[in-house]
């Protein structure tokens, strides 16, 4: 098999490395202006990154080639960024090549350099990851590609102003359907969602785009206060690069049962005293918030005595855990939607908690996405205590429910798990 460098041995190296401006009036003026590196995933998808960083703004600098290493790009980057007219935005979308010939000292030492030139004259980086999955083909890159990453995080933590962009996680995603067949490099599907992944990191950068607490939702997502609101109110405090992780390109990520009742308990207070839960898969980071489920019985379990914190939480178990948490109210209304008939889902439709699928179908089996999750607790925690009173409806006269059905089907288990 070949390796990467090899194959780039091969070819007449194709480089862009300049610095640009985009034609008149083709971004805002006023906007933020941005930089960028990279290697062959950048070079190949190079037409469709101008058109979408310029968009928003100008393009001060860009470099990518085939087969660029950082070392590559130093000079270049060191004479722009301590010169007149560098970029505010710098985008770092380099190792795949680096991972193929360097081992991950290099990799580090290059990396400092690059953030130590960078960072101080920038008001904003983003250091993208390499794919870390295997491909069989580029052997030296399956072996490095992890602890780049790893070296990536760690390095990145390091600037103030620098943030590392989880790339990795949409090349998990990503697959076939947007690889060639090395595994590595991209069709045409494959560049446009390369062009907006980095559209989408320059924005990050920009306060005029991306106000809220977390940088990776922007102020135009639809969820977007919604998700501010549980940034706000400390529900989750972010993943390690302080991202929500609602959407990554067009993938749009599902919320876990573990996530979703760490998040409600705290919006309960963060109760606290409850005997030990009785579910053998519980974790310390969420043990409290599992004890509290069980003593208050607003959580069920499995019958094989799991709570399966990591599975997709479905649309109608969010609702139950809701219904439960506001006191199982009754005598509300049928809904509107022909595959649901259950308490839970008649009092979220009354009070406008969750939307559904279509028209006139719910679909309580499909999975809630994290935007989701988001929306329903910052309306949820609009209702209270109002929550368990129905609309111009008298108070149910009958005892409800102690406990709510058991799910009896395990939902997937998805690839990210979340962090409390």
């Amino acid at each position: 098999m070949r390796s990467l460098s090899a194959l780039v041995a091969g070819f007449v190296l194709t480089a862009y490395l300049v610095s640009a401006a985009p034609p008149v009036g083709a971004s805002p003026q006023d906007a933020p202006s941005v930089g960028f590196v990279g290697d062959s995933v950048v070079l190949q998808a190079f037409r469709e990154i101008g058109p979408a960083l310029r968009r928003d703004r100008e393009i001060a600098f860009h470099g990518a080639g085939l087969g660029y290493k950082i070392r590559d790009v130093l000079p270049a980057v060191r004479r722009t960024v301590r010169g007149v007219g560098g970029p505010d935005i710098f985008l770092v979308f380099i190792g795949t090549a680096q991972s193929e010939v360097d081992p991950p000292s290099v990799w580090r030492r290059e990396l400092r350099q690059l953030l130590d030139e960078v960072s101080p004259r920038v008001d904003c980086v983003r250091v993208f990851e390499i794919d870390d999955n295997d491909t069989g083909y580029y052997l030296l890159h399956d072996r490095n590609a992890r602890a780049y990453n790893r070296i990536t995080h760690a390095v990145t933590d390091e600037y103030p102003n620098a943030e590392w962009y989880h790339y990795a996680l949409w090349a998990d995603r990503a697959g076939a359907d947007y690889e060639r067949p090395d595994q590595l490099h991209h069709n045409r599907a494959g560049q446009l969602q390369i062009a907006r992944l980095m559209q989408h990191a320059a924005n990050s950068c920009d306060p005029a785009l991306t106000s809220g607490p977390f940088w990776d939702v922007p102020d135009a997502y639809p969820a977007a206060e919604a998700i501010a609101f549980v940034g706000q109110q400390h529900l989750f405090g972010g993943y390690a690069n302080g991202t929500y992780r609602a959407q990554i390109g067009t993938f749009v990520l599902p919320a876990t049962r573990g996530g979703l009742l760490n998040m409600a308990w705290k919006l309960a207070g963060r109760p606290d005293g409850y005997a030990p839960h009785p579910w053998r898969d519980g974790r310390r980071a969420l043990d409290v918030a599992l004890n509290w489920a069980a003593a208050t019985r607003v959580g069920t379990g499995y019958p094989d005595g799991t709570y399966r914190p990591d599975a997709v939480v479905t649309r109608g178990q969010a609702l139950a855990l809701l219904w439960r948490i506001a006191g199982r109210p009754g005598g509300f209304p049928d809904d509107p939607w022909t595959d649901a008939d259950d308490p839970a889902i008649r009092w979220a439709a009354a009070h406008h908690l969750l939307g559904g699928a279509t028209a006139t179908t719910f679909a309580p089996e499909d999975r809630l996405t994290r935007a989701q999750m988001a929306t329903l607790l910052f309306r949820f925690a609009t209702l209270a205590p109002a929550a368990a009173t129905p609309p111009s409806t008298p108070s149910p006269t009958g005892t409800p429910a102690t406990t709510s059905p058991t799910p009896t089907t395990p939902a997937p288990t998805p690839t990210t798990t979340e962090e409390p």
